[in-house]
């Protein structure tokens, strides 16, 4: 279900009201092929107290949506103390930031495009959001403009939030991820006793990511056991790309690395049990991003964190009276 859909010479998407997230998303082949690479959760069409009961950003969640600010609301418990938040915070709200959870609105509408935008609570560092989605004639490619409107100058973490597709078959897609400096795995177990990475480490290779009893290769997805994986890649110099060799195709999302100079991959392979994961959740979250993980805006906007310690700018610079807009792009070609 989607509460607007818009169309161009090779291609057609859907606009969701809630979280203003965009999908799924047709591309179509110059040989008429046609290529929805988005993800749908698996539980967007339940019904009943316990969906009821879900935050925004997961009842429906689908395809790409922006996070300002990303992630937690306030710092988490148990982080390890190099990850304790010295910076007071200005995000407050929900988890993904009030956009995420609440409805937009419909801005404007044209040929083979529209925009949409939320306007914030007034005790809110953010005052506007605005998201324009254009298709790109004669490409099976979509670009979307963010512009983030302050109503004081301040800084907080800010992320975009696409989650694709995967194949059924195990390592069906390969991620092609940029050249980037440094990579670091979440600093606390996800699922406890069923994730696998190490906690906190450091890498430097995508394909040799330390894990319990040994290295893991997390450029193969789906991942060939049920588990919840995120790591976060910095300081990266391109954009990503996904083949989908199951399928035949590459989805390449490209960004502005001077905005959010990291990306953060979530692995959603079955390791949540409980609901509405369910354990039938499989998807990879590509999302770039200017935060240290998920852990809100009093981590990332510390200066203490151990990304920002490492070089890495962790929350956006926002300022009253001159909106931050930035441009992105998904695209899709045979392989």
């Amino acid at each position: 279900m989607t509460d607007f859909s818009f169309q161009w010479d090779m291609g057609q998407a859907g606009v969701q009201l809630l979280g203003g997230m965009l999908g799924p998303i047709t591309f179509t082949l110059e040989n008429g092929e046609k290529i929805q690479p988005m993800s749908v959760a698996p539980w967007a069409s339940d019904i009943g107290p316990q969906f009821d009961e879900l935050p925004g950003h997961l009842k429906r969640m689908r395809g790409e949506w922006p996070c300002i600010p990303f992630g937690h609301p306030f710092s988490p418990s148990g982080l390890p103390e190099e990850w304790t938040a010295t910076a007071e915070s200005e995000g407050g709200g929900e988890y993904h930031g009030f956009a995420a959870n609440n409805l937009w609105h419909l801005e404007s509408r044209e040929t083979g495009g529209l925009a949409i935008a939320i306007d914030y609570p007034e005790d809110h560092a953010v005052e506007r959001l605005t998201r324009a989605f254009k298709g790109v004639e004669g490409a099976p490619a979509l670009e979307i403009t963010l512009c983030i409107e302050a109503r004081k100058d301040t800084r907080l973490p800010g992320s975009l939030h696409p989650v694709f597709r995967l194949p059924s078959e195990p390592g069906g897609m390969r991620i092609r991820p940029p050249n980037f400096a440094a990579g670091f795995c979440y600093p606390v177990s996800i699922v406890e006793g069923v994730s696998q990475l190490e906690p906190g480490a450091a890498f430097h290779d995508l394909g040799a990511v330390p894990a319990k009893g040994g290295f893991a290769d997390m450029r193969r997805v789906p991942l060939p056991r049920d588990t919840e994986e995120i790591v976060q890649i910095c300081g990266v110099d391109g954009p990503v790309a996904l083949d989908n060799q199951s399928e035949g195709y590459r989805v390449t999302l490209d960004f502005d690395r001077d905005v959010f100079p990291s990306v953060l991959f979530w692995y959603s392979n079955r390791g949540r049990s409980h609901y509405p994961w369910n354990r039938r959740h499989v998807a990879l979250g590509v999302e770039p991003l200017r935060s240290p993980f998920d852990f809100g805006p009093e981590v990332g906007r510390s200066p203490d964190n151990p990304i920002a310690r490492a070089g890495f700018s962790t929350a956006l610079p926002l300022w009253r009276n001159k909106p931050l807009c930035t441009t992105y792009s998904i695209a899709v070609e045979k392989i």
